[in-house]
């Protein structure tokens, strides 16, 4: 079962390295990495070719700070993305996270052994490091996870601990601009219409707390003044 890993990145040279490598070593070795960067302070190539994939697509779009001003980037590039994935599985990973090295290992396990299960979400552990970090025994106010499943997961799921079997033709990311601080609410709540959520006990991904994620940049994003180094 081959899993595609989309990344959206924008400017973060040292995270995104982390987040592709988080990627490189994972256990799982049938995986596709799908990179959608609109970097102006590095070259997201060469950080690819660093880590010699076997599966790898990239894309890079040159983006003006004034475009981003009424445009929702996020949610555009992931599109782009789920339609040049070609795993049984998709995820997402934001360029400024990582993954834990067994998550598309556990992952599959689960799909396949409840085939009639078409979406999950890992535990996910909110981090204020530099460095590539993993624990599995986080304090409760830094995990993130619903045991069970979820009727609605909207604002409860992060982008990066979902995970669903492809949908074709793909479910598309709400492009609307006054989304850009969270499509990914939006968009799993979509795919939960038919595909409930349900719980895979395994690690999956670290997001990291810090000055400049998205979140904490809305201001600079809509007045068209986000540009930069990111990390």
């Amino acid at each position: 079962m081959k899993v595609s890993c989309i990344i959206a990145s924008y400017n973060r040279p040292k995270w995104v390295r982390q987040a592709i490598k988080s990627i490189a070593d994972q256990t799982h070795k049938d995986h596709q990495l799908v990179v959608i960067d609109e970097s102006d302070v590095f070259d997201i190539n060469e950080a690819v070719k660093e880590f010699a994939l076997p599966d790898v697509a990239v894309r890079h779009f040159k983006v003006t700070p004034k475009q981003r001003a009424y445009q929702n980037r996020l949610s555009i590039n992931l599109n782009i993305g789920l339609a040049l994935a070609t795993g049984d599985l998709v995820c997402f990973l934001a360029d400024d996270d990582y993954m834990y090295p067994t998550w598309f290992e556990s992952a599959v396990k689960f799909f396949t052994e409840n085939p009639k299960i078409s979406a999950g979400y890992g535990k996910l552990v909110y981090s204020n490091t530099d460095h590539m970090e993993f624990t599995e025994t986080p304090a409760p106010v830094n995990l993130r996870f619903f045991p069970g499943s979820l009727d609605d997961p909207f604002n409860k799921l992060d982008h990066n601990q979902g995970i669903h079997r492809r949908i074709d033709p793909p479910l598309r990311w709400p492009e609307h601009p006054d989304l850009i601080g969270g499509p990914d609410a939006y968009y799993y709540r979509e795919v939960s219409k038919k595909h409930r959520f349900h719980a895979i006990e395994a690690w999956a991904a670290v997001k990291r707390v810090h000055k400049k994620n998205l979140q904490l940049s809305i201001d600079q994003y809509k007045q068209g003044s986000l540009g930069g180094p990111r990390e």
